[in-house]
C-alpha cells in the first residue's frame, strides 16, 4: 500500500495543528532556557514525539522534501523523523541537511539521542563525527560530541579523548558538551577516563566542568566522586 504523500497544502496543515499545541507559559519558559533564531510556539516534547510518529507512519521522503524553519518545534520534530530512517544513506543525506539547521542545545540533544542507526554504522559515521567535533561552528561540535556519548562510549576511550583535545571552538555550549561527555565516560569506563584526566591535558573548563557534572551523578560511588575532587584545577 502507497503511504501518503506530503503536498504543500498538508504540510501547511500540520504547521497550523503543530500550533494549535501551543502554551504561552511553556512558551515564555523556553524561550528563557533555548537560545535559538527561531520562532518558538511552546509545544511539549511528547506532543512533538506524537506528531513524528505519525509522520513516520507516511511518506516520510515527501516530508522531509517539504520542511520549512518556521518553528524550533517544525526543526525537532524534523530530526525525530530522520530518526525513523532505517537506510543508513538516506539517513545520512537528511541527517547532512539537518545540521546546519541547529542552533541550540535542545534540538542537538534532542534529536542526537534518537540517531540510533548510528549505533549500527559506527564506523561508517565516525568520520563524519570526528569532522563535526573538529568544526570551528559551536552547534556542529556539539553534536559531533553528543554522538559520542550517545554511542561510542563502549569501546577505547583514547580516540575520544584525542577529538576532544582538537576541538577548534571554545564555544560555551560545545564545552558544556565535552564535559558532559566525558563525565558519561566516567560512568562507562571510570578507571581509563580518570587516568586521562588525571594528564591534565584539557582546558581548565572543560576539566573541572567534567569533574562537577560526574559528582552530581548516582552511578559514581563517593570514594570515586572523592577521588575526581582531588583532580579538580585551581
Amino acid at each position: 500500500m502507497m503511504k501518503e504523500k506530503w503536498t504543500i497544502q498538508k504540510y501547511q496543515q500540520y504547521l497550523a495543528k503543530l500550533a494549535s499545541y501551543q502554551e504561552e507559559a511553556f512558551c515564555s519558559f523556553q524561550k528563557k532556557l533555548i537560545p535559538t533564531k527561531d520562532s518558538i510556539l511552546g509545544v511539549r516534547t511528547p506532543v512533538l514525539q506524537k506528531f513524528a510518529k505519525e509522520i513516520a507512519k507516511t511518506d516520510v521522503i515527501s516530508f522531509l522534501e517539504r520542511v520549512t524553519d518556521t518553528y524550533y518545534e517544525e526543526k525537532v520534530i524534523e530530526g525525530m523523523v530522520i530518526a525513523t530512517l532505517r537506510d543508513q544513506k538516506l539517513f545520512a543525506k537528511y541527517f547532512d541537511r539537518f545540521i546546519p539547521k541547529v542552533d541550540n542545545w535542545a534540538t542537538c540533544d534532542l534529536c542526537c539521542a534518537r540517531f540510533k542507526i548510528i549505533a549500527r554504522y559506527k564506523e561508517v559515521f565516525y568520520s563524519k563525527i570526528k569532522e563535526l567535533v573538529q568544526s570551528k561552528e559551536e552547534f556542529k561540535a556539539r553534536i559531533g560530541l553528543v554522538l559520542l556519548m550517545n554511542y561510542y562510549l563502549d569501546e577505547d576511550l583514547s580516540k575520544i579523548f584525542s577529538l576532544i583535545e582538537q576541538m577548534k571552538t571554545n564555544g560555551y555550549y560545545a564545552q558544556m558538551a565535552a564535559s558532559w561527555l566525558l563525565s558519561v565516560a566516567f560512568v562507562k569506563q571510570y578507571d581509563q577516563t580518570y587516568a586521562y584526566l588525571k594528564e591534565n591535558r584539557l582546558p581548565k573548563e572543560i576539566h573541572n566542568k567534567a569533574i562537577s557534572k560526574a559528582n552530581d551523578s548516582y552511578r559514581l560511588t563517593p570514594s570515586q566522586k572523592q577521588a575526581l575532587k582531588q583532580l579538580k584545577r585551581i
